[in-house]
């Protein structure tokens, strides 16, 4: 008989040609060999002449596929588990910059950083360090991503004596925080009593939001306020126009950050309005 070509695998199959019973060492291979087994039958099938020998084929057709299975599949693609939790923990003393970070190989979609420094200067990327790159202090601690990643790599400026630990899983599992833990802690309904607001006029040099000392504990909301005609930027001191989060009219951010005094705004000109409210 005529060999075929399997389309998918781009393979020639003899159609007279009985495939080995051997144990398949992948899933593309397993593929194949049941693949194999119909060019075989459909070969025997198109020499049958009767009803009762194509039964005979289709009977065998079985028995070969059941053969190959009990041989046992040795390989199958490769599935990303998340484990309930682990914890990484790094040292600040030098910087770590984008170009050469410190990649974790622990899959997730759930990351709590904790550190006995600050937070300023951290940032992360998922899958690739050519991601963008995610600022711990812009966009929430704990970070949840709404898919799974298998890996992800760590940027960090100078922090001598410094330690960072991040706890990754499928769930936060751990609170986050920095520096040493609380004597006391505060709760959830104590802490919706206990906020601080205002409105800060920006130009175009960083301006801190407040100077007012206040510890949000659940995080701060910032709006651009409708009227501005102008862009708001929001980071920390360094923040420009170029580099800030940016905020257009009448939008807003909500983040969880504790200290806002750290948080500083800047405008694409004179005269611009934004309101924060920290709880």
């Amino acid at each position: 008989m005529k060999p075929c070509l399997d389309k998918e695998s781009g393979i020639t199959v003899e159609r007279n040609e009985v495939p080995s019973m051997e144990a398949p060492t992948s899933y593309e291979e397993y593929i194949l060999k049941l693949r194999q087994q119909l060019n075989f039958i459909e070969g025997l099938a198109d020499k049958a002449s009767g009803l009762d020998e194509r039964l005979d084929v289709l009977v065998r057709l079985t028995l070969a596929q059941n053969k190959i299975l009990s041989a046992g599949l040795l390989s199958v693609p490769e599935l990303v588990e998340i484990p309930a939790y682990s914890v990484r923990s790094f040292k600040l003393d030098d910087t770590t910059p984008t170009s050469v970070p410190r990649e974790v190989e622990v899959p997730g979609n759930y990351l709590t950083f904790y550190s006995t420094g600050n937070y300023s200067g951290i940032q992360f990327a998922l899958e690739s360090s050519s991601n963008d790159w995610i600022p711990i202090t812009y966009f929430g601690n704990p970070y949840t991503y709404p898919g799974k990643f298998s890996r992800f790599f760590l940027s960090w400026d100078s922090q001598p004596g410094k330690e960072l630990w991040v706890h990754i899983g499928r769930k936060s599992g751990a609170s986050p925080g920095q520096g040493p833990p609380a004597t006391s802690n505060i709760d959830i309904q104590t802490a919706k009593a206990i906020f601080d607001y205002g409105r800060t006029t920006l130009g175009t040099t960083a301006t801190q939001l407040t100077s007012s000392s206040f510890s949000a504990k659940i995080g701060v909301m910032i709006k651009s306020s409708n009227v501005n005609v102008g862009d708001i930027h929001i980071g920390d001191s360094s923040v420009t126009t170029s580099n800030g989060f940016l905020l257009r009219n009448g939008e807003a951010i909500t983040l969880e950050i504790e200290d806002i005094t750290s948080l500083y705004g800047i405008a694409s000109q004179a005269n611009q309005y934004v309101y924060y409210i920290g709880v």
